[in-house]
This record gives structure tokens, sequence and C-alpha cells, in this order.
């Protein structure tokens, strides 16, 4: 996912992709290829697993 695109959780959460944490070659090895970035939070709400996740700038 690219830095400085905004995300969409569920109806309403909105995060935007700052950078990604300085860990995440290794918890991408570590986890089966996930890995995690630093979001800002543009629009709180409730997230839960599973919610569906929708990129907003392609």
């Amino acid at each position: 996912m690219s830095l400085g695109r905004r995300v969409r959780i569920r109806a309403s959460v909105e995060l935007m992709i700052l950078e990604p944490a300085a860990r995440s070659r290794t918890v991408a090895r570590d986890h089966e290829g996930c890995a995690g970035v630093y979001c800002a939070v543009l629009v709180e709400g409730v997230i839960r697993k599973g919610d569906e996740i929708a990129v907003l700038d392609l």
C-alpha cells in the first residue's frame, strides 16, 4: 500500500498511510508476509476483524 493514500474501513473509519513501521521487514518475515504501517486517523470509529477495507486514492 502506498504512502499518502487514504483507506476506509467499514462505512466510516478513514485513515491516511504515513510511513512503514520500522520493523516491517522482520514482521513480514515472521508473520506470513503481513507488515505494519503508521497511519493518521482522519475519521474515528470502531473497527473489527474482518471489516471491509477500501483504498480511496487510486
